[in-house]
Formats: structure tokens, sequence, C-alpha cells
């Protein structure tokens, strides 16, 4: 609900605060340094404490996602995308290591189901959000709507434990004196090398799909020449799609396997991005929009959810963390790349450029074999 109406929204908090494209891409850029510095703590704190965060995580981030939408300045905007990105990269741990948790238990795909879920949610925000901006409303009171959906959900969320005290030592524990054993914290281990490998694909895939997110809307209404109610529709078309093709991914990715639906996936984007940039109607840009959104859309799930599958549960909250804090760099360098180059060469060539970083992907995850991250293919 929050991201949809972020996407759908951002042509007017861009001008609310006066901000032209390269410093609107390098504002955007200080949501993931926010997640960045929050992503390794919400990891260890989830292996210590298990699902209570989850709501708390929902309520912080509701209050997060006001702030820009009041912002009257380029700095101010720049300081409340800050705190969005520490709510929004500790929420995201949170959630994505509940799902994993729920994988483990049921022996389902339900991470495509939940991030399934997230594109649902973005799909109804857009729309509703440019029907808003149609009739005049504010970005703050849209943005605070959506806000408030989340922290109730978020608050109303059964949290039952995915997994038995998940951060205690193995092995046979110390008999202190009266008889019972000492439980001590399990010291923090290095990332494997696997770990590294999964979250830069996962970086790359962020970065095409926060770039489309974050810029398409702007794309068709400065562009194209679409007024914001047909804006609106590119979000909501790419979170659509996604969301058709995560259903797919969960009902067929266990026979097609992990290196196929990532390799594949990052084709379509690329082409979908490609089809976006040199559009020279409005139906074409939504077409490429979605199209974008069917190949990206698989491809971080799988991503995800093959490091929780490689870590022990004990571990799995710094190992979701992990790949997160580095998938991160590609949520946080997308949408500024597409904007610095905007500023310099035009939308056009910002969107053949992030199509670059998708053909990127779909050749690294088919040449991944040297480190088997990917093996289930």
């Amino acid at each position: 609900m929050f991201w949809g109406t972020w996407g759908a929204v951002l042509p007017a908090v861009q001008q609310r605060a006066g901000a032209d494209d390269g410093q609107l891409g390098l504002s955007l850029l200080l949501i993931g340094v926010g997640a960045l510095s929050a992503l390794g703590l919400a990891g260890l704190l989830l292996d210590r404490t298990g699902p209570k965060l989850v709501p708390l995580g929902a309520v912080l981030f509701a209050l997060a996602g006001i702030v820009p939408g009041l912002a009257y300045s380029v700095a101010v905007l720049a300081g409340g995308l800050v705190v969005l990105g520490i709510a929004s990269g500790g929420f995201d741990v949170a959630l994505n290591t509940a799902g994993v948790d729920e994988e483990g238990r049921t022996g389902r795909p339900l991470l495509q189901l939940a991030h399934a879920g997230f594109s649902g949610g973005v799909v109804m925000a857009s729309v509703l959000t440019g029907q808003a901006r149609g009739a005049g409303a504010e970005p703050a009171s849209v943005l605070a709507v959506a806000g408030g959906v989340v922290a109730v959900v978020g608050l109303l969320a059964p949290a039952r434990p995915g997994r038995d005290r998940p951060c205690l030592q193995r092995g046979p524990a110390r008999r202190p004196r009266g008889g019972r054993p000492r439980v001590r914290l399990a010291r923090p281990r290095r990332p494997a090398p696997v770990l590294a490998v999964l979250g830069a694909l996962t970086a790359l895939a962020f970065a095409v799909e926060n770039a489309q997110q974050s810029w398409s809307a702007v794309h068709l209404e400065r562009t194209l020449g679409a007024g914001p109610e047909v804006s609106a529709l590119a979000p909501a078309l790419f979170a659509a799609a996604t969301l058709a093709s995560r259903l797919a991914a969960a009902a067929a990715g266990p026979a097609l396997g992990d290196r196929l639906l990532v390799g594949v996936g990052a084709l379509v984007a690329a082409g979908g991005t490609v089809l976006a940039a040199l559009a020279g109607s409005v139906a074409a840009g939504l077409a490429g929009v979605a199209i974008t959104g069917a190949g990206t859309g698989v491809c971080a799930p799988v991503l995800l959810s093959l490091a929780g599958r490689r870590t022990a549960a004990a571990e799995r909250g710094r190992a979701v963390g992990t790949v997160q804090t580095l998938a991160y760099l590609g949520f946080l360098v997308g949408p500024a790349y597409l904007g610095l180059i905007a500023s310099a060469a035009g939308l056009r060539s910002a969107f053949v450029a992030v199509a670059a970083l998708a053909l990127i992907l779909a050749a690294t995850a088919w040449r991944a074999r040297a480190t088997a991250p990917l093996a289930s293919a």
C-alpha cells in the first residue's frame, strides 16, 4: 500500500520540494542509505527476539512514511527519506525473515506469495492515489492514509514464533551452580561467499525494480505528456505484472528451477525497459513498464528465499539481513543512477541504462554455477 502510493505521488512530492531530476535522484539515494544502516541490526534483533518486531516495525514505518510528503525543500525531503529508509529497511528484514520461517514450516514457496501480496497492494494504492491526486489531495494526506493502513494491519497480524529460540549456541551447555544450563548467544559469523553472490544478484534486481517504480510515473508525465490519473497507472501496471509473475512462479517455480526463473525474468525486464525508453505513446510506455514488472518481479523473491534455505534457522535473520544489506545497494543506486543519467542525457537514455543492469543480472545468473547459489536449477 505504501510503496504504491509513493510511486504515484512522487511527481507531486518533487514539485512541492522544488527538486530537479538530479536532486530527486540523489534524495532517493538516501532511502537506501537509511535502510543500509538498519538491515544488519534488524537481522540480529530478529534472531534474538523473534517475530514480535513485526508490529513495531509496521508502526515505525507508517509514521516515517508521512515525513517526505511534508517536505517543502530539497534538504527536508532528503532528511525525511533517510528516516523512511531506516524504517523501511528494518521492516523489510522482519517481513522476509518471517516469510522464510513459514517456508521452512510448510514447505511451500511462500516468499513468492508474500511478494505477490506486496504487488497487489501497490496496484490498488497506485490507482487510488492517481484518483486522489486528480481530486486535489496533498501528498502528506495520501501518504498518511497509506501509513495508517500499514500500521493497523501490522498491529492486527498474529505473531507466532517461527522457530525455537534462534540464537542459542549449539552443543552442550555449561551447567552453573544450581543445576540449570547456562544459555549463551552465538557469535555472529562472517557471511558465506554464497550470501555475497546472492546479495549482488538481488542488488541488480532491486536496482531495476526500484528505478522503474520511482521514475515510471515521472517518465510518463514529463516525456509522454500523461496526466496524473494516467501516470499513476505506471506503478500500478508494474505491480500488477509482478503480482501475476510471482503467483505463476509460486505455482511453477519448483519445476522450472531458480536459475531459469532469474535468468529469463531478467531478460524480460531488459526488453520491457527498452520498450518504455523508446515509447512514442503513453500506451507503449505503459506496456513497457508492465513487461518490466513481469520480468523483474520473480527475481528478488527467488534469491531471498535461497538465502534463507541455505542458512540454519538459528542464523536466518542475520543471513536475510546480510543479503538485503547487499541488495539495498541496488535499491539505493537504482533511482539515483536513473536520475543522474536523466539529468545529463534525458529520461529515455536513462531507461536504456537501466535495461543494461537487467542484462547484467541475466548474464550473471546464468554464470553463477561457480559458486552454485542457484544449484536447484
